[in-house]
């Protein structure tokens, strides 16, 4: 086989795992009613209005919940009954402020819970919600996004496993409210919420990303938090030991994951795995780039002290061995 042909081979699969993991990030969207009771506290911007301080499961002979109407999950692949109930939050009175444009307000609720359930029975649980989002009095409109925490202990594992990407335990919800709300004991809204794992690819920039401890700030891109990842960014050995996870390699000069073991040989994009895109990612390296340190001391298979086709012959092996 021609290395030309090997490249095309590598570069047309490497594209369908992308489209094919693409496809498959895990995203729950559900449609129902939101409630929001008790409006006392912080005066809002419109004469005699009040924020709603609370909101909640039930309340005015209404109950916060919603039907699952899309999901691209395996554990929920051929349903589509899952309920979602969502309250117990609380107004953070200090975080409240006045739009003038649109006319309204900006708002953050904390503390709560949001329980999915099938069947009558609980199959995750989030906590530790942090819901902010801004009102178009106007519009008649509440829109948002928020945070919140797997309990791994209440929830279906294989779930859990679907969700928690990147180990943290967190996941993103997205909140798009409609209909109008007359000021009295509880606000209704028609709502959508869509429920997803923190990706860190989905940070274009640095302030974003820094902003998220599941994920760092590679100088060009964000990345998951992962060990493979971030221990060789640090240049150093005292940046290294710092980091608890990490350990200096004094025979090369690198920081390398602390784990007791050698280094994973033909891992180049040190994701703790050797596979195809670490071939594509060896192709590149030959036709585009030059190796940098980590990637010369795990792509050199053959001792030759360069990276080169007879490398990637080794790594298919590796790959298609047993």
């Amino acid at each position: 086989m021609s290395f030309k042909k090997l490249e095309v081979i590598v570069s047309t699969t490497i594209i369908s795992i992308g489209s094919l993991l693409l496809s498959q990030t895990p995203t729950l969207e559900f449609m129902g009613q939101i409630v929001f009771s008790n409006p006392t506290g912080p005066q809002m911007c419109g004469l005699e209005a009040f924020a709603y301080m609370e909101q909640v499961f039930d309340g005015c002979s209404a109950a916060t919940e919603g039907v699952c109407i899309g999901e691209n999950t395996e554990y929920f692949e051929n349903t589509d009954n899952m309920l979602m109930t969502m309250g117990g939050l609380t107004l953070d009175v200090d975080s409240f402020f006045c739009n003038e444009v649109p006319w309204g307000d900006h708002r953050t609720y904390l503390g709560g819970n949001i329980f999915l359930s099938l069947n009558g029975m609980d199959v995750l649980v989030l906590h530790d919600i942090v819901f902010t989002g801004d009102t178009d009095y106007l519009g008649s409109s509440f829109n948002g996004f928020g945070t919140a925490y797997i309990d791994e202990d209440l929830g279906d594992p294989i779930l859990v496993d679907e969700l928690n990407v990147t180990g943290s335990g967190r996941v993103d919800f997205w909140f798009t409210g409609t209909n109008a709300v007359v000021q009295g004991d509880c606000g209704f809204y028609d709502f959508i919420v869509t429920i997803e794992p923190v990706v860190c690819d989905q940070f274009d920039y640095e302030e974003d990303c820094v902003e998220n401890t599941e994920c760092f700030w590679d100088g060009m891109f964000c990345l998951p938090a992962d060990p493979y990842l971030v221990c060789p960014t640090y240049q150093d050995p005292e940046s290294c030991e710092a980091d608890e996870r990490c350990e200096w390699d004094v025979n090369v000069e690198l920081c390398i994951v602390d784990e007791g073991d050698d280094l994973l040989m033909g891992d180049i994009n040190m994701d703790g795995n050797v596979d195809v895109i670490d071939v594509v990612e060896m192709v590149d390296i030959i036709l585009f780039s030059a190796p940098d340190d980590y990637q010369l001391l795990v792509g050199d298979l053959d001792g030759n002290s360069t990276i080169d086709v007879n490398d990637i012959v080794l790594l298919v092996g590796i790959i298609l061995s047993p």
